[in-house]
């Protein structure tokens, strides 16, 4: 069975995002300004005592959050493809976050038993499972038929799968250890990188 490259992976990432700074990096700024800022907003309704306001925004925000992360992984799609993304894509799948909720509840208890049952079996499915998002949103899939795509995308390749996650890992690392601005660079890479490796386990699987 052929197995990807995580130098490939990691540099198709790099290169993608080295030609186009203009449009990555204030992408994720918007990413990461929807993931953080909510939850200071949260924090201060519920310190002057806005509870149930404060638990509205959050309910609002956290619907938010998953249609971005959609649209993410939409945009990362349309680059793997070969076409022009645009900003408008982050929201142009949000009809899915309903199929996107029950995945990721499914996901979420799949690894919450397999943690149970020691760290090797939550690990394996993790691995296992991983691209499940990505199986939902570029086939629009349900959620049990994109975690059973994951689960076929990723047989054989285990091993390297762990190696490239703990390499993107690192990556990550060192984009928050650079006072966090590394991460401007290092989470389009490790995005655009593990959609290339989607794609490679696509094309072994055919």
């Amino acid at each position: 069975m052929k197995q990807f490259s995580i130098k490939e992976a990691i540099s198709y990432g790099w290169t993608v995002l080295s030609g186009h700074w203009g449009f990555w990096v204030p992408l994720t700024v918007t990413l990461l300004s929807i993931t953080y800022i909510p939850g200071f907003l949260v924090r201060r309704l519920i310190d002057h005592n806005a509870i149930l306001i404060g638990v509205g925004v959050s309910l609002f925000f956290w619907i938010a959050q998953m249609i971005v992360t959609i649209g993410k992984l939409t945009i990362t799609l349309t680059v793997l493809d070969g076409k022009t993304a645009k900003f408008s894509e982050l929201l142009v799948n949000y009809r899915l976050v309903l199929k996107y909720f029950t995945g990721l509840f499914c996901y979420s208890i799949l690894l919450v038993v397999g943690y149970l049952c020691l760290f090797v079996p939550g690990l394996y499915l993790s691995i296992r499972f991983q691209f499940w998002a990505f199986c939902l949103i570029d086939k629009h899939l349900g959620a049990k038929d994109s975690l059973r795509m994951s689960w076929g995308l990723t047989e054989g390749h285990v091993f390297k799968l762990i190696a490239f996650d703990i390499v993107a890992a690192c990556i990550m690392l060192l984009g928050i250890l650079a006072l966090g601005v590394g991460v401007l660079v290092t989470l389009p890479v490790t995005l655009l990188a593990t959609g290339y490796v989607y794609r490679k386990l696509q094309a072994a699987g055919t």
